[in-house]
């Protein structure tokens, strides 16, 4: 729908606005984010989640069972002073 009234020209636009509908449509907002010069504001459900701000993100070394683990990888790690008394 939208490829074919950007190709005719019949009716010129440069914004969408769409309801939540088409707001969680993934095939509308793929078509809405290939019109170039074209502005789109779709509106989310209200009971989705998001973030205000980027949430900081610490790495914790915790030691379980004898092994040391990063909260980054999940995986052992060996720290330096470990590599260094072997």
């Amino acid at each position: 729908m939208l490829y074919d009234l950007a190709d005719q020209k019949q009716l010129p636009f440069r914004y969408i606005l769409a309801d939540s509908v088409y707001g969680t449509n993934p095939e509308f907002i793929e078509a809405a984010e290939s019109l170039v010069g074209i502005t789109y504001i779709l509106q989310a459900p209200e009971d989705t989640l998001c973030w205000l701000k980027q949430p900081v993100i610490v790495d914790k070394k915790y030691k379980y069972r004898g092994n040391a683990y990063s909260t980054e990888s999940g995986h052992p790690f060996q720290s330096k002073a470990d590599s260094q008394s072997t």
